[in-house]
């Protein structure tokens, strides 16, 4: 039977993938980089270095929270944002690349209430007066509505 080929040959191909020379990425990596507190109210901004692997990388959020108020960029692993809320903010972020690698990093920020403004209403004011180190304490000259207090000698 013919299938109007003439001259039909078949042919070997080889194909030779060299391997002598290629150096494999070092392993993925992520740290916390040592982020600084945060401050209630203020903008702030940290990126968790990652290296190794086969980038690009992505990130995100493996466990815990972050404080309100701030967001993680999944492609830059920038944690940037207004933080809303007062304390200690524990969670692990995790950074993948194309390769599939996975690396964990354990870290917290630490957000601190400042600039607290106390205003003190129906309180009675009086102006202070220095007493002379040789001076007894007298009541009435010197801290009238303090009656119960004595100077430590």
């Amino acid at each position: 039977m013919s299938f109007g080929y003439d001259n039909v040959a078949q042919v070997a191909v080889e194909i030779l993938v060299p391997t002598a020379g290629i150096t494999p990425p070092p392993p993925l990596g992520i740290s916390c980089g040592n982020p600084p507190d945060a401050f209630v109210g203020q903008l702030y901004s940290h990126a968790f270095p990652a290296s190794g692997g086969t980038p690009p990388y992505t990130f995100a959020k493996a466990s815990g929270s972050f404080p309100p108020g701030l967001v993680l960029d999944n492609a830059t692993g920038a944690l940037t944002g207004t933080p809303t809320t007062a304390g200690i903010y524990p969670f692990s972020i995790k950074v993948t690349d194309v390769a599939s690698g996975l690396a964990i990093a354990f870290c917290s920020v630490i957000v601190v209430l400042v600039g607290i403004k106390i205003t003190l209403r129906g309180v009675k004011r009086y102006p202070c007066k220095p007493i002379p180190e040789d001076a007894s304490l007298k009541e009435a000259e010197y801290a009238p509505e303090l009656s119960h207090v004595k100077r430590a000698m």
